[in-house]
């Protein structure tokens, strides 16, 4: 029995001596952790400070130069833009099917209609169109060629997917060049002017031969809408970002 009992007192004052090991590395692990985060925090709140002063000196910059232009806007243009814009968009939207009461209302140039479905297509496509024939009309920028990539998205039927193509060719062609890649088309859509290239292999249109020539047909719309010829960089054909 005293055998058992010195056993057991032996077992009791191990497990004390444990408990109070783990007390000191708990109590250790919680000072270290502590200082850690001290630390940590210390730090953010120096480059907080830091960043906090840029970005108050940044902001009001641009409160200051965002004034300076407000003296430059002239009100009324703007109204009649936006109402062009606006005409744009009601017409092409109803041209394209896109439902009335999923269509865009009194919002500013470029929102986004919060549409969903096959129709969430045909409206950004009308948003796009708007917008050219806005630029093409009020604007002085650059007319790029415009590009519509796969218009057969969300389930497209024939008919709707007829009237997005023979409505971007109609609508853009006058202003801009416009490049259209479809899987498949419609049988009797009305191309209008698009002129049918078929691709037989992948990448067949990447001809860097081709290049130069392109290149120089894009330097002359260039030149005829800049001041000068400083601004464009000179192609070189042993450039190799050119050809890549």
């Amino acid at each position: 029995m005293r055998t058992n009992l010195r056993s057991i007192e032996k077992q009791a004052a191990e497990l004390a001596s444990l408990q109070g090991e783990r007390r000191v590395r708990l109590k250790l692990e919680d000072v270290l952790a502590a200082q850690s985060k001290k630390t940590l925090d210390t730090a953010f709140q120096r480059v907080s400070a830091a960043l906090g002063a840029d970005v108050a000196r940044l902001e009001s910059a641009k409160h200051a130069a965002e004034a300076s232009v407000r003296k430059f806007e002239d009100k009324e243009r703007q109204k009649l833009v936006l109402r062009y814009y606006t005409d744009q968009l009601r017409s092409l939207s109803n041209l394209l099917n896109v439902p009335p009461e999923e269509q865009i209302r009194g919002e500013k140039s470029g929102s986004r209609a919060h549409t969903g479905g096959s129709s969430r297509p045909r409206s950004l496509l009308a948003v796009h169109l708007a917008l050219l024939a806005t630029n093409a009309e009020w604007g002085e920028a650059v007319q790029f060629p415009f590009i519509v990539d796969t218009p057969q998205q969300s389930g497209q039927d024939d008919e709707n997917l007829g009237k997005m193509i023979s409505i971007l060719g109609r609508s853009a062609k006058d202003d801009h060049q416009v490049i259209l890649a479809a899987e498949r088309l419609p049988v009797d859509v009305d191309l209008g002017e698009f002129v049918i290239v078929n691709l037989e292999k992948k990448r067949g249109v990447l001809d860097r031969n081709s290049f130069g020539s392109v290149w120089d047909r894009l330097i002359l719309g260039h030149r005829s809408r800049c001041c000068g010829s400083s601004c464009v960089r000179e192609y070189r054909p042993d450039d190799r970002r050119q050809r890549a």
